[in-house]
């Protein structure tokens, strides 16, 4: 599976080294735990580094599906100066709003809001890398694989294109 980067690098120098560790972490493990998009007709991943306007960093992975006209996206928002602390992991699936003539927000479908409708028995904070007290690698490790086994089995006819649930997302969105 390859990786292609855009904006940034994570060998960019402007990016500090421990930063650097946990981006170039969050692109292994989304690579490792995603990759079943591919027999999907997914394409990716597709790595976007790039600065973010409240944290530090924002490292994005897309996974696209024109004939279903669907766009996963795996993001991680990283804080350079905390070591666990600020960092935090956001599952979408977007629709293609090209095809569609509706609303940004009728296009976004947040995987946890997802979950806790559907999914009650599963507590929302297993999603949350802030949740747990181990180092950050365990913590994410956890929450990825979870997030993809979840996202597997949960929302097959989502990712295929046959089903779609608007309303299910954040409210700042």
């Amino acid at each position: 599976m390859s990786i292609q980067q855009d904006e940034l690098s994570i060998f960019d120098v402007s990016i500090p080294e421990k930063t650097r560790e946990k981006l170039a972490l969050f692109s292994k493990l989304v690579s490792a735990h995603f990759g079943f998009l591919n027999d999907l007709g997914y394409k990716g991943p597709v790595v976007k580094i790039s600065k973010h306007e409240v944290l530090d960093f924002c490292n994005t992975i897309l996974f696209q599906n024109d004939h279903a006209c669907r766009e996963v996206r795996v993001v991680f928002y990283c804080e350079s100066l905390n070591i666990n602390n600020g960092d935090f992991l956001i599952l979408d699936i977007w629709r293609k709003s090209h095809k569609l003539k509706t609303k940004a927000s009728d296009n976004i479908l947040v995987f946890e809001k997802f979950i806790e409708k559907y999914r009650p028995d599963i507590d929302q904070k297993s999603l949350d890398i802030r949740s747990y007290k181990t180092p950050l690698m365990e913590s994410m490790e956890r929450v990825l694989s979870l997030c993809a086994s979840l996202l597997k089995a949960e929302m097959e006819e989502v990712l295929k294109g046959e089903y779609w649930e608007e309303g299910l997302y954040n409210e700042w969105v």
